[in-house]
């Protein structure tokens, strides 16, 4: 093992405080996952209050853990199971 458990719970702790997406000279929207059936603007993102765990459905987890694929239309399931 090359590192502690006390180490990755620290990380663990970081991501739950990161911001969730970014907005760049009011062009660019960055977000780490992809978009949610949930949200409805941008500004949804900004009622998330951080710190917090990442919940298996919802807004939060879509977030993070969708993944646009262009052969699906609508919202489907990704191919590991999250959102």
């Amino acid at each position: 093992r090359r590192y502690t458990i006390k180490l990755w719970k620290q990380f663990q702790e970081l991501f739950n405080a990161l911001p969730l997406a970014a907005i760049i000279e009011n062009k660019i929207f960055c977000i780490h996952g992809g978009l949610s059936p949930d949200m409805n603007s941008p500004e949804d993102l900004s009622r998330v209050v951080r710190p917090i765990e990442v919940p298996d459905t919802g807004l939060l987890c879509d977030t993070l853990w969708s993944d646009p694929d262009k052969d699906v239309v609508g919202w489907a399931e990704n191919d590991r199971g999250v959102s």
